[in-house]
């Protein structure tokens, strides 16, 4: 009598979506400091999609102080429930698009890093929450992450606050210790 080992599905060998994705998108000259960035990303609805992705952060970040020690999460939504958020879309009232926080992420090395957490918004409206972004955010945000100490016990964030009804974004600068 033989036992015949059945080999592991397709289905198997692949990663879930929420699984961290820790190989970077091709990029033509890599960074020497940091071959792949962390980047994470959450499984969203068809009907959502991101304002931006990592190669248009890099673009627009990427000569900011420390920039190869930055992570890049993708979540799914800014609030806590996910029903809360979709009260939010039905409603259209502002919500937050992206938030860049500095400070120590809490391991071993005890660094302290940039952190970029991007949000969803609805699809149809992916090209204006991506303008208003670019023209209205972008600088201020790039400022931000000129200015900000480098010591460990500093955390500090912004908030991109996206408008669905004036169609605009607005930066909230949240200083913390």
């Amino acid at each position: 009598m033989s036992i015949r080992r059945r080999s592991p599905s397709r289905r198997a060998a692949q990663p879930s979506p929420e699984v961290v994705a820790d190989a970077a998108p091709e990029v033509s000259q890599p960074d020497p400091a940091r071959e792949s960035p962390r980047i994470v990303r959450s499984q969203i609805s068809h009907e959502m999609a991101f304002p931006v992705g990592y190669e248009l952060l890099r673009a627009h970040f990427s000569s900011a102080p420390r920039w190869p020690e930055a992570s890049f999460y993708f979540s799914a939504h800014p609030t806590t429930f996910a029903s809360e958020f979709t009260r939010i879309l039905r409603d259209q009232e502002r919500f937050q698009i992206l938030r860049l926080a500095h400070g120590v992420l809490l391991h071993r090395e005890q660094i302290a890093h940039w952190i970029f957490t991007v949000y969803p918004v609805p699809h149809k409206l992916k090209s204006i929450a991506r303008a208003a972004l670019i023209t209205q955010s972008f600088p201020a945000l790039h400022d931000f992450m000129s200015r900000c100490p480098s010591h460990r016990n500093y955390f500090n964030s912004c908030n991109v606050i996206f408008d669905p009804v004036e169609r605009t974004c607005r930066v909230e600068q949240l200083w913390e210790f």
